[in-house]
């Protein structure tokens, strides 16, 4: 009975060996960019979207709209969305960074988990939304609709930059590269 080994926590470490002057070079595998379009292009729009949702929910939060300031169904929401915003800025950084060869243990930290943190950003953005819109019908906005409407739009932007990404995934086409 062959079981699966558990990966070690650092085992990308074991990809690195000391040439004969001492230095560390990695042997691993190299993912290159292999999509149909111009990655810099791709580049510049996944970008615009990371920055259009960090924007977005920073902005929905410091407005002083009844719903997100008091409405657990609207405060629990709002810090999942405000939570895998952060996460996943941090992991698209990672991946901007290292944008000509991706190297095994970022390409599986990064490229490969796009998808799920644009997807929870989507249902967390979306859920903030609905939770504000369902306060204001079942209570009074108390002279601040204003601001309740504008976290609304600021999160059904979130929303659909967080849509528009999980579509960009899809030219991220990232291959191992042949040596």
């Amino acid at each position: 009975m062959s079981e699966k080994k558990k990966k070690k926590r650092r085992a990308y470490l074991e990809d690195f060996t000391k040439d004969e002057k001492g230095k560390y070079t990695y042997t691993g595998k190299i993912y290159e960019y292999k999509g149909r379009e111009e990655l810099k292009k791709i580049h510049t729009l996944a970008t615009f979207l990371t920055a259009v949702i960090a924007v977005s929910i920073i902005l929905a939060g410091l407005l002083p709209a009844k719903g997100i300031t008091d409405t657990w169904y609207v405060v629990l929401p709002y810090l999942g969305a405000f939570t895998t915003a952060a996460i996943f800025a941090w992991k698209y950084g990672r991946y901007r960074f290292n944008t000509k060869e991706l190297r095994e243990y970022v390409h599986e930290k990064t490229v490969k988990q796009f998808q799920i943190y644009t997807k929870i950003q989507l249902v967390f953005s979306a859920l903030t939304a609905l939770g504000e819109v369902l306060y204001l019908l079942l209570n009074s906005a108390e002279g601040r609709m204003m601001e309740s409407v504008t976290v609304v739009v600021c999160m059904g932007v979130s929303a659909l930059a967080a849509y528009i990404w999980i579509l960009l995934e899809r030219e991220l086409d990232w291959k191992v590269k042949e040596m």
